[in-house]
């Protein structure tokens, strides 16, 4: 089978796949993607369904820790990043630490 044919099987097939993790892992995964999301050229239907893959694993922890759920929005929120001044303060080094 062709690389273009084992593609068109995978785009193609409705067939669930059964998925189990733990919400440590879950977050991780929702992390990653909010990051992979916040590339500019990161759009189109593939980023609307790694979208609707965060609110699927989002509400699968809230279901079991509904707090969580404004720490997992803030991910996608750039007024939550943490900018190098933020970082150095609240992580600051000694000079012996400098590579």
């Amino acid at each position: 089978m062709s690389y273009d044919e084992i593609l068109s099987k995978i785009g193609t097939s409705q067939t669930p796949i059964e998925f189990a993790t733990t919400p440590a892992r879950a977050f991780i995964l929702i992390a990653q993607l909010q990051l992979a999301l916040r590339c500019p050229g990161n759009t189109g239907e593939s980023a609307a369904i790694a979208l609707q893959i965060i609110e699927g694993l989002t509400n699968a922890i809230c279901f079991h820790i509904p707090e969580a759920r404004e720490l997992i929005e803030q991910g996608s929120d750039p007024a939550y990043d943490v900018t190098r001044d933020y970082f150095e303060a609240e992580f600051p080094f000694v000079e012996s630490d400098r590579p």
